[in-house]
């Protein structure tokens, strides 16, 4: 997307302030010493009715994602790696299949370490008249308390570099479990605003949570995410497919 000059100003300003140099599409940050990027945002959404309370019910889960064109693009690499997998059962030599596992993250994303995220937005049940922009302060949701407005929650995960050797770690006997995953960050603060919004279409919103990386992790900005019906299926950890 090429920006105007008054937004390439706004983007700038933006990364100014907050120390992170480029910021692309809008948004960035760091958690720890390791500069926040993603390359594109599109999210999924559910409204409903609440059968307890019969008022409407609004989830919306916003994802931030390493590639362009990922509502088509990131479920074929799903389905790539998940076939690589099936191949490994069926007795796969182990490098002939890090050879193609990394050869198919090279041709998607490329073969640098990457960040993606997925943000969480509940409503509580409200009434027609409450506007469905608004603002949604931080809450655990693995917290007993109950929230006690609209609130989210997220999951940033940092994925080494998608390479041979990562791969090769897996058969190495050296763990159990040892196998290709992100590092996980949680949300710890701050709030999402829901700007504007067009319902299954688009959003605009602006995002300044903290993550828990020992209170220091932030990423700040704004952005426009389209509406992308197969992220409701998507996962946060998808190293070894779905």
């Amino acid at each position: 997307m090429i920006l105007s000059a008054p937004l390439r100003c706004c983007a700038l300003a933006l990364a100014i302030t907050l120390g992170i140099g480029c910021v692309p599409f809008g948004l960035g940050g760091e958690v720890g010493s390791t500069r926040l990027a993603f390359e594109e945002a599109v999210y999924f959404e559910l409204r409903g009715v609440d059968e307890a309370t019969n008022l409407p019910f609004h989830r919306i889960e916003l994802w931030l994602m390493p590639m362009t064109n990922s509502c088509e693009q990131f479920p074929l690499l799903l389905d790539e790696l998940s076939e690589l997998r099936t191949g490994i059962g069926e007795g796969m030599d182990p490098n002939d299949y890090c050879d193609q596992w990394e050869q198919t993250f090279d041709s998607y994303i490329g073969l640098e370490e990457f960040w993606m995220a997925q943000f969480r937005l509940k409503a509580l049940p409200r009434e027609d008249s409450i506007a469905i922009t608004t603002t949604y302060q931080f809450h655990d949701e693995s917290s007993e308390e109950l929230a006690d407005g609209p609130n989210y929650d997220a999951d940033v995960g940092l994925y080494g570099v998608p390479d041979f050797d990562a791969c090769a770690e897996e058969f190495s006997g050296d763990e159990v479990d040892d196998e290709y995953r992100p590092q996980v960050f949680t949300a710890a603060g701050g709030e999402v605003v829901l700007e504007e919004y067009t319902e299954d279409e688009e959003l605009e919103i602006l995002l300044e949570p903290t993550i828990d990386d020992q209170g220091r992790g932030r990423l700040a900005g704004r952005s426009t995410p389209s509406f992308c019906p197969a992220a409701d299926t998507w996962p946060v950890e998808f190293g070894l497919g779905r």
